[in-house]
């Protein structure tokens, strides 16, 4: 459990020092190795005792606890507040009682099978009778006679053979013919095998959004429903259907669900085999271009736009300030540690604005392309737990600024921060004049200037 929580430190009263999970990482007592520390420290000192208005007390500083110095900075700050404890498991750290199940319960591997079932344009019934037929969890005669309950043991379907999973889909005569000429009528010669052998092709000939694709899953997917419907039928309602009205429930079902898509503009162009079998405009929907242009501060206030990004396994941040007319003033780019994009953004935001109090520029506006931390700094999401001291951090230089304002920026006109945070770029440290040896920013920089149009991808 105790991997579980940590603290975010307010003000540090009654959370000992050594042995309660203040650090992200654990209790000091089994991060810290080196037991001699522990007679410059007491083993009754609380967190209050070493952090001094906000500082980490001077004892801390001896060369011998400098190990100690360099690991109590992974703490989570959150001064002027009381100490909360913080769920580990959850963004925003409160618990819950899932959240606790899954951190302690074992992690089942998902089946080969999860991507041809669960899809986001799938019909929610129909995936799950397919999800609980791949499972073996339907309740055909052979599962039921094993629970000890009465049945009849053959198929109702076709009368022959006995009732089971692999009968039903798709040896059973009536099943298969369903099947077979659903794969007819989409041009596809094959051999019907069970429903196993099936999901296997379809997973591997059916990948990607296109038209097709989609067509042959949701058929997948509305033939195992309306077969296990029909079987139900004629054992409960003693309601039967002859297998081309089956096969006609199927084509028009997936027919309306197709059109729905498409002009939903959530469907690739089809080929001419689904335009001609669910009438299927062959034209994909075009949409309006759209366009953005990075906007300039007003006069006496100045602009920060900033970017992180994320890629394998390394990461960056970077940012540029410029004034009223666009003109770069100062800029950024770091390597920094791999977190979660979000909050790689924030330390993105937060490194603009302390560039900018170092400089004494106290009318600023801060600008990024991620929605997600533009909005937890507005409070209108709630901030995840790992953020909080940057968070924190953020909201102190804020207040000491005469103005400030942050707003949202389309990714396309936020090119120079983007070319800035990235691992390759050529210019690293905190806090730089832009030069004549910056040219590939300049050039973006006089772009953005004049007001470019850059179109929205």
């Amino acid at each position: 459990m105790e991997k579980l929580i940590c603290y975010s430190i307010g003000d540090g009263q009654n959370i000992n020092f050594w042995n309660q999970p203040w650090h992200p990482d654990g209790t000091l007592v089994n991060l810290i190795t080196d037991s001699s520390l522990f007679t410059n420290i007491s083993r009754n000192a609380n967190v209050n005792d070493i952090l001094q208005g906000g500082i980490w007390g001077p004892i801390l500083n001896l060369p011998q606890l400098h190990v100690l110095k360099s690991t109590i900075d992974k703490a989570i700050l959150n001064l002027g507040n009381s100490n909360e404890v913080i769920w580990k498991p959850k963004d925003d750290g409160k618990f819950s009682i899932k959240s606790a199940w899954n951190s302690s319960s074992e992690k089942i591997p998902k089946p080969p099978w999860t991507l041809s079932v669960w899809f986001p344009s799938a019909i929610p019934k129909h995936a799950f009778t397919c999800w609980q037929a791949l499972w073996g969890r339907l309740l055909t005669a052979d599962r039921l006679i094993r629970m000890g309950i009465q049945a009849l043991p053959y198929c109702p379907l076709c009368t022959h053979g006995s009732e089971s999973i692999n009968h039903l889909f798709f040896r059973c005569a009536y099943s298969k013919w369903i099947w077979h000429s659903i794969l007819t009528k989409l041009n596809i010669r094959r051999r019907v095998k069970d429903i196993t052998d099936e999901e296997t092709w379809i997973r591997d000939h059916c990948r990607g959004k296109s038209a097709f694709a989609m067509a042959i899953k949701l058929l997948w997917h509305a033939s195992i429903y309306f077969i296990w419907f029909e079987r139900n039928s004629r054992i409960h309602s003693n309601s039967r259907s002859h297998k081309q009205q089956v096969l006609q429930n199927i084509l028009h079902t997936v027919k309306i669900k197709l059109i729905f898509l498409q002009n939903e503009d959530e469907l690739g162009t089809p080929n001419p085999i689904c335009s001609n079998l669910f009438n299927l405009s062959n034209q994909h929907n075009q949409k309006a271009q759209r366009w953005c242009y990075w906007k300039k501060p007003p006069l006496g206030k100045v602009k920060i736009n900033s970017d992180a990004s994320l890629t394998a396994g390394n990461a960056g941040i970077g940012g540029i300030v410029r004034n009223h007319e666009g003109i770069g003033i100062r800029f950024f780019s770091l390597n920094v540690e791999v977190e979660a994009i979000h909050l790689l953004e924030l330390k993105a935001i937060l490194q603009g604005v302390v560039m900018a109090s170092k400089n004494h520029l106290r009318n600023i506006w801060v600008e990024s392309d991620s929605q997600t931390a533009v909005n937890i700094i507005l409070k209108k999401y709630q901030c995840p737990w790992r953020a909080i001291s940057t968070l924190a951090k953020l909201n102190i230089i804020l207040s000491d600024m005469e103005s400030w304002e942050i707003s949202h920026s389309w990714r396309e006109a936020n090119t120079v921060a983007d070319y800035l945070s990235k691992i390759d770029c050529p210019f690293k440290g905190e806090d730089m004049v832009l030069g004549l040896a910056h040219s590939p920013i300049q050039q973006v920089i006089d772009m953005d200037s004049i007001g470019t149009l850059y179109q929205r991808m």
